[in-house]
């Protein structure tokens, strides 16, 4: 006796073993849609063909699962499975779309891990393309970010490949694209950087986009500067030797604010420029009726020589907050005159 299975009966019998229960291929694009990893790592439009399951520390990845690299928790590459044809070849990688920060993606994708010519999902049969395992770990002060696991089906083997081995700047979409392969699954995990007063790159200076994130994270956007602003140049200030940077506290009843600090910009040394110390939280930040105090203003300053300006009736007054006022936000400024000013009132 001969027993015929419809082509219909048979994709649901498939997708049973391919798909846990209750995760169903629209189900698992919906939640990366829900946090954007469909458009910003995959296609509009994708929906995957399997389920790829990761687990760190004993935990399954559920699409967004919170790790905590500070507890070590991704330090080694998780354990992977996922449903493959025992002939085929795949490609897994995992990739940073939030580099260095959500807020100012501008080293993204920063290529974690990637392994071709996978045989199965015998993993370590995989090449790593000049690319092992890197462990996510944010940099201080850039806040929440997403990592992405994704999975691709190869046509065949590939042959030998020539990867930078530079890692940001990539493109997982674009990579599986050009090599003729197809996005089959992904899943996705969240971690939390360090505190710190602003998101910077190591031996890099922050990018406009960050220093403005930081301006607004505080209030300075827009209780002090317009809501559209963002910085052209960077503003450099030092008290005491330590670098200000964007809400570092100092400590004027030790005198640490006593005196001008030192200030440094990229200047246009034929143009003028304005130099400002405003608090906008006079006498406190709860109560800010007498802000802004003017602390320094200096016009006319010719480049970057401080020393040239003009300090229109208003001489560095060092800040030292009365007594019961709280915690206040005191900041410099920096504007570009379109020409050597008059004399002003």
């Amino acid at each position: 006796m001969k027993f015929a299975i419809s082509s219909t009966l048979f994709t649901a019998i498939l997708s049973s073993y391919t798909f846990a229960q209750g995760s169903t291929p629209s189900a698992i694009a919906t939640a990366l849609s829900k946090d954007n990893i469909i458009p910003d790592v995959l296609p509009a439009g994708f929906v995957p063909e399997i389920e790829l399951n990761v687990s760190w520390v004993g935990r399954s990845m559920e699409y967004g699962t919170e790790y905590f690299p500070y507890n070590n928790e991704t330090n080694a590459l998780p354990v992977i499975n996922f449903a493959a044809d025992a002939n085929a070849y795949y490609t897994l990688s995992l990739v940073d779309p939030d580099a260095p920060s959500r807020a100012d993606p501008f080293r993204a994708q920063v290529r974690h891990y990637l392994s071709v010519n996978i045989k199965g999902s015998d993993i370590a049969s995989g090449n790593s393309t000049s690319t092992p395992y890197l462990a996510p770990r944010p940099f201080a002060g850039c806040g929440r970010k997403r990592f992405v696991w994704v999975l691709a089906r190869q046509p065949s083997i590939l042959p030998e490949l020539s990867i930078t081995t530079a890692r940001p700047g990539f493109s997982i979409a674009k990579f599986v694209s050009e090599n003729n392969m197809k996005l089959i699954a992904a899943n996705y995990f969240e971690v939390e950087s360090s505190p710190a007063n602003i998101c910077t790159v190591p031996n890099a200076a922050p990018t406009p986009k960050t220093i403005a994130a930081a301006l607004s994270k505080d209030g300075v956007i827009s209780d002090v500067l317009p809501a559209d602003f963002v910085p052209e140049i960077e503003l450099n200030v030092s008290y005491v030797n330590r670098t200000m940077s964007y809400g570092t506290e100092y400590f004027p009843y030790i005198n640490e604010t006593d005196s001008l600090p030192v200030i440094s910009y990229a200047a246009d040394a034929n143009a003028y420029y304005t130099l400002s110390l405003v608090d906008p939280d006079a006498p406190s930040r709860a109560n800010p009726f007498r802000a802004q105090v003017r602390h320094y203003l200096s016009v006319n300053i010719k480049g970057s020589d401080l020393a040239s300006g003009n300090s229109t009736s208003t001489p560095y007054l060092a800040p030292r907050p009365f007594a019961g006022c709280g915690r206040k936000r005191f900041v410099w400024v920096l504007a570009r005159q379109p020409s050597i000013l008059p004399e002003l009132s």
